[in-house]
């Protein structure tokens, strides 16, 4: 018997259109790969039994859609969140990084956090291992995310390589104008 796919899945991978990311080669085949994995999977029901006791059925009620806009979140105040990591802070609004709410001043030489975008080109090659460890487990919302990803939160610690003050990984996420449905974004 040939496998339908799930329709509300469908719906969700046909949002990624609206993203209109610039990746590159390697980035997009991941996605790909992972849009191709949801097309074969489905959300779990109560007769799987790691999801025995988790009713997902409400989760296909939300309507999500691709954000059509860059959020703006001006005046909002991160100070008091984790005050230890004011200066080594990532936060992502919406998926994508947003450098205006970040402070990555606390970090040792040679430490690299940020987004996937700014990752220096000595650590790219190394990137896909990571990023895409995980896309072939099987697991619906795992595939999902890679599929849908915007950004990636890149963390890169060399080797014999101590980091005294900790990393704030902060992802907000917002409404923007008079959105009616979820936003819908993948962080990574």
């Amino acid at each position: 018997m040939l496998h339908q796919p799930d329709l509300y899945l469908s719906q969700l991978l046909n949002q990624r259109q609206a993203l209109n990311l610039q990746v590159g080669a390697w980035l997009a085949e991941l996605r790909d790969h992972a849009a191709d994995q949801v097309q074969q999977l489905a959300i779990p029901t109560k007769r799987d039994e790691e999801w025995r006791f988790t009713d997902l059925s409400s989760l296909q009620q939300v309507a999500f859609q691709a954000p059509s806009e860059r959020v703006v979140v001006a005046g909002l105040s991160l100070s008091r969140l984790l005050p230890e990591a004011v200066h080594s802070r990532l936060v992502f609004v919406n998926g994508e990084y947003a450098p205006e709410l970040s402070s990555l001043r606390n970090l040792p030489a040679g430490v690299f956090a940020g987004s996937l975008a700014q990752l220096p080109s000595d650590y790219q090659g190394s990137i896909p291992a990571y990023l895409g460890q995980h896309s072939s487990s099987g697991e619906v919302f795992t595939a999902l995310n890679t599929a849908s990803f915007m950004d990636v939160a890149v963390i890169w610690v060399p080797q014999n390589k101590a980091v005294e003050q900790p990393i704030h990984l902060l992802f907000i996420s917002r409404q923007w104008g008079n959105c009616d449905s979820s936003p819908l974004f993948g962080s990574r």
